[in-house]
Formats: C-alpha cells, structure tokens, sequence
C-alpha cells in the first residue's frame, strides 16, 4: 500500500493481516495527494483508510522538523518548508 515499515509493522501487530478493498484502493491515492471520496459499508476499513495516511504524513512531517532543529542553523530550508507546507485544498 506504500505506507512506511513503521506503520505496516504497528498494523500487523493489531493482526491487519490484509488491506481492504477500500484501503487498497485510497491509501495510495491519498499518499500520493490526490483527493478521495469514499462509500462504503460499515466496517469495511474507511477509517484506517483515512488513518494510515493521515499518521503517515504526520510522521514524516515530524522526521522533518526534527531533523532541521538539529541544523546548525537551526532554519528550515525552502525544499523543507515546502515539504511541511499544508493546504486543505490541494496536498502536495
């Protein structure tokens, strides 16, 4: 499905053995910063649908910001400010 080791180990452990339909489906789509209107049956797996990513994006942006407050300068550079940069309307 794309998302870090981290996050496929954390949902192995909770016995996720398998994505899905559903979140075989937008889990890439929605890493990749496209947009995703999901329906479907209770209990079909839309919130992990969501919830992987979201937890995804939140890491990484996090791995960034920590690794720009060990910089000398301590000052993020423009290609990591554009990293963290989120826009409801349009996520790159």
């Amino acid at each position: 499905m794309g998302v870090l080791p981290e996050l496929s180990k954390a949902v192995q452990e909770m016995d996720w053995i398998l994505p899905t339909d559903i979140q075989s489906e937008a889990v890439p789509l929605i890493l990749g910063g496209g947009d995703v209107l999901m329906a479907a049956e209770t209990g079909s797996g839309k919130t992990g649908a969501f919830c992987l990513p979201v937890l995804q994006i939140v890491y990484e942006t996090l791995k960034i910001l920590q690794s720009n407050k060990h910089n000398k300068a301590n000052i993020l550079s423009k290609h990591s400010s554009d990293q963290i940069k989120l826009n409801v309307y349009d996520r790159t």
